[in-house]
């Protein structure tokens, strides 16, 4: 998406990078990532701050990791995930040290929508695991056992 040209950017209305300029253009996205890289302009497609709405017209309220299924797992264990905001998360698998032995996923995830998360558990030794779940405006842990 690094199509454009910083010149039809909105002005920093808002002096999101505290310089005072209030007439440049945007110069981050919504990850702070730079909007103008070289010659290519970050459109930022991705990032609306308004949340679409679910099927029944409603957001959730509230983020939920919901428990890994089955539990326990030999080959794959599934954890679903909704968020009330949309914002970047990071999932891992921890083992009872805390050390992290598996990355999951790593991403943007919507407000109001369901994101299964799969751990591969037939790459784990057998024994208890816990998800780590870490967002902008939310964390949650939940356990997985991993049985043979």
């Amino acid at each position: 998406i690094d199509h454009g040209r910083a010149a039809v950017l909105p002005a920093d209305s808002f002096d999101l990078d505290g310089d005072g300029d209030l007439e440049e253009a945007w110069p981050f996205d919504i990850a702070g990532l730079a909007r103008v890289q070289g010659s290519h302009v970050d459109v930022g497609a991705y990032e609306s701050p308004f949340s679409v709405a679910t099927e029944d017209g409603v957001l959730p309220t509230t983020s939920v990791l919901e428990g890994a299924y089955p539990n326990p797992a030999s080959t794959t264990a599934t954890l679903e995930l909704t968020v009330a905001r949309a914002q970047r998360i990071r999932v891992e698998v921890l083992d009872l040290l805390g050390r992290t032995v598996s990355e999951v996923y790593e991403g943007n995830v919507a407000a109001g929508t369901t994101q299964a998360l799969a751990i591969q558990a037939a790459s784990l030794p057998a024994g208890l695991y816990f998800v780590r779940v870490r967002g902008e405006f939310f964390s949650a842990t939940e356990p997985v056992t991993v049985a043979r």
